[in-house]
């Protein structure tokens, strides 16, 4: 995600810019971050990620949303528009802006692609790390079969465990859930 040419906006200047604005943007550190659209295999890994949580949480007192809500990193500056999120209870919301910032994920879920993979896997994971209802952070690969889990262990320390094959199943640890890879790649026509 290029960055060079954008101009520093304080956090309320991006937050009201973004209610009229006709297209998304990231905001982090100042820099805006235009949400570029996304390939045939991120759309489809991105609608079985939201099925297979809203199916496997659907009876608990848990939140699914998908990538129209904005998440608040308040502490770092930041605000982002994950691919999958879920809420224990009751979200909290800051209602002040359009769309509205969800302060409280306890899972989040980022779906790489070639264009935004450095940046999910680094300044937006560290801002993540940031919130303190935050649990755990899934990238799932749209081009292979890699799904990379990283669960809050300690304050401060995350621990990765990688799934790369179709009969792994990744037990999501704050959630009674179990993704099951292949359902997630389930359609996705992935590179050979």
């Amino acid at each position: 995600m290029n960055t060079a040419t954008h101009t520093f906006v304080t956090p309320a200047e991006y937050l009201a810019r973004e209610e009229a604005a006709e297209t998304r943007t990231e905001y982090v550190d100042g820099v805006l971050l235009p949400m570029p659209g996304g390939t045939p295999q991120h759309s489809r890994v991105k609608v079985r990620i939201v099925y297979l949580l809203e199916a496997a949480l659907e009876n608990g007192d848990f939140i699914v949303y998908n990538s129209d809500i904005r998440v608040g990193v308040p502490s770092a500056h930041r605000y982002y528009y994950p691919d999958a999120v879920v809420v224990a209870g009751t979200p909290q919301l800051d209602e002040r802006w359009q769309p509205v910032i969800l302060l409280n994920p306890l899972l989040v879920v980022e779906v790489l692609s070639p264009s935004t993979a450095e940046h999910d896997q680094g300044r937006k994971f560290a801002g993540y790390q940031t919130i303190p209802t935050l649990c755990e952070y899934l990238r799932i690969d749209s081009e292979q079969v890699r799904v990379v889990q990283w669960v809050r262990v300690a304050a401060g320390h995350w621990q990765a465990t990688t799934y790369q094959q179709l009969s792994d199943t990744v037990p999501l640890q704050g959630l009674p859930a179990l993704l099951p890879v292949q359902q997630v790649y389930r359609r996705v026509q992935l590179e050979a």
